[in-house]
């Protein structure tokens, strides 16, 4: 995964959104061993809502040889492509840009507000959940970020069983998104 920028908002909505780091060169980063994608100072407060401006290129190696997948061969999907007709909400505005099949940075919302945690079903990842209980938008973040004074937290995505060899193409199903 490439991490572009990542920012905190203190509603649930991601409205108002507080940018704490960015990168505008940045290299793939392998998720599965514990990478250090960047380190912020936040301030002090509660945040029920983050939000991962990535690479909609998604590059991944399978664990298991299952299905189509093996261990060998690096796959790629594009999560943002034309013909999905889904938008990409531009962070702290209303503007929505569709998805094209160039590669694109694309904001990941993640929120206590949002209940989808598959991208199934119409949901759209690329746009902040409008209110609690919001199936369609965002992607369910298991807990709000709480900042108190030095506290250090770490921000985790699960792929446990999220690597799918059951397509004629691999594929990588969304993770689960938490702090620890």
């Amino acid at each position: 995964m490439k991490l572009y920028a990542f920012y905190v908002s203190t509603n649930a909505d991601c409205s108002s959104p507080t940018l704490v780091y960015s990168n505008s060169n940045p290299s793939y980063t392998e998720m599965g061993t514990n990478p250090t994608l960047g380190t912020a100072s936040v301030a002090d407060g509660t945040y029920p809502c983050v939000i991962m401006v990535i690479s909609d290129h998604i590059k991944f190696v399978s664990d298991t040889a299952t299905g189509s997948c093996d261990t060998s061969t690096e796959n790629t999907i594009q999560i943002c492509r034309s013909g999905m007709g889904t938008n990409i909400q531009t962070p702290g505005t209303s503007t929505l840009t569709p998805c094209d099949d160039t590669e694109q940075q694309v904001p990941i919302y993640l929120s206590t507000n949002s209940t989808s945690d598959d991208g199934g079903d119409g949901s759209n990842a690329f746009e902040a959940p409008a209110s609690a209980g919001d199936a369609t938008k965002g992607f369910l973040l298991n807990g709000a970020l709480t900042v108190s004074g030095a506290k250090t937290s770490t921000f985790y995505m699960d792929f446990s069983g999220q690597i799918d060899g059951s397509n004629p193409e691999c594929d990588v199903q969304p993770p689960a998104f938490g702090f620890r």
